[in-house]
């Protein structure tokens, strides 16, 4: 399954771009100490997916800056 395209990670919400795959990268990539600025568009998907990315970078030991919907 290919997710990764030039402009991040793409796919279909409902069957490959899943909260527990937000989840799980942000586990991976989430760092004690570091700290993510984390924002999201204007699609009806999107604070879910944030949530889920939050939990898996804070689950990592990482503090997360929640911005909300931006431009």
């Amino acid at each position: 399954m290919e997710l990764f395209g030039t402009a991040g990670i793409r796919g279909d919400v409902v069957s490959k771009v899943t909260p527990d795959l937000a989840l799980r990268v942000g586990q991976a990539t989430g760092q004690d100490g570091e700290t993510f600025v984390l924002g999201y568009d204007g699609r009806v998907t999107s604070p879910a997916l944030a949530d889920a990315m939050a939990a898996g970078l804070q689950s990592a030991g990482a503090r997360v800056v929640r911005i909300g919907r931006v431009p």
